[in-house]
């Protein structure tokens, strides 16, 4: 015949089951979340940020914590149930010390992950703004560059109106060698400029992400072609006018100039991708303006 439980028995027993069960439900509920974070995460992988990856797993490890914890509070009710029925030194107490242990090690391992997962995003949100404020600084070095290039234009058309009209063939073709030269140095400027440019997208997105490849490759050419160029007019020797028509001639001119603005077209459209690409990142990048090329260099009405 089975032993009758005592009253106390019975309510320990009812008590425990009680707690299992909500253990059992903290544990379904930890499973979930996991779950649910593989899936976010691998949603993630290919249009999220590494800003995006991180915010997610950090909500997701907290939310974490927080049932560790209350698995840990549960079974510390556990154990003191049972000290109370079996004592202090009975077999099923020492087991659930252990458990509780256990529960503990995890919660703790938990809020390391929280720690490290914080600092990572906090990380990354630093490259990001510096990605944005390299970005600005760039924008407005460019603009600087613009306004020069609109400068020296204006000046050029200005005298060609004006002086210009009775100057002789040779004073002409030393102001278009002039003018020619001092598009080609914002060229150079710009080119610098989105060098600079590059290598921050590169920082940002990694060298061998599209935005940075497909910005290299343009920025290539349009490096090769500005020094097959051979900025013709800076090879000429402006303090003999006499010798200037034997080295280079109006066609000349006319063709170097044609080239800056078609490298010009190129600079643009590579400004173009950099600000889609610094867009992708913050609402702040807005404001950078997509001509960053040179795109009024070198139409010289000679």
């Amino acid at each position: 015949m089975a032993k009758k439980r005592t009253e106390a028995e019975v309510t320990f027993i009812a008590n425990d089951d009680g707690l299992k069960s909500t253990l059992k439900e903290i544990s379904a509920e930890l499973t979930k979340n996991r779950a649910e974070l593989k899936l976010e995460q691998a949603q993630l992988q290919q249009t999220g940020s590494e800003s995006d990856k991180l915010g997610s797993k950090l909500s997701s490890l907290e939310k974490q914590y927080e049932l560790q914890s209350q698995k840990v509070e549960v079974t510390s009710q556990r154990l003191a149930n049972a000290k109370k029925y079996y004592g202090e030194n009975s077999t099923e107490v020492k087991k659930l010390e252990r458990e509780l242990i256990n529960q503990q090690t995890a919660q703790q391992r938990l809020s390391n992950e929280i720690d490290k997962t914080s600092n990572a995003l906090a990380q990354a949100k630093g490259e990001i703004q510096t990605y944005e404020s390299t970005m600005q600084q760039l924008d407005s070095e460019q603009k600087n560059v613009q306004a020069s290039a609109s400068l020296i234009e204006s000046e050029y058309k200005k005298w060609q109106a004006t002086a210009g009209q009775s100057a002789s063939e040779s004073e002409k073709l030393a102001k278009a060698q002039e003018y020619v030269s001092q598009q080609s140095e914002n060229a150079e400027k710009t080119i610098d400029i989105l060098r600079r440019q590059l290598e921050a997208t590169q920082s940002e997105f990694g060298a061998t992400s599209t935005e940075a490849m497909q910005m290299e490759a343009k920025l290539n050419d349009a490096e090769r072609e500005f020094e097959e160029l051979g900025q013709a007019a800076k090879n000429v020797d402006t303090t003999n006018l006499d010798d200037i028509g034997s080295k280079i001639d109006m066609n000349n001119l006319m063709e170097a100039s044609d080239v800056l603005s078609d490298i010009g077209d190129k600079l643009t459209e590579l400004g173009k991708q950099a600000v889609d690409s610094a867009n992708s990142v913050g609402s702040s990048q807005s404001k950078i303006q997509a001509n960053f090329g040179l795109s009024k260099i070198g139409r010289a009405h000679v």
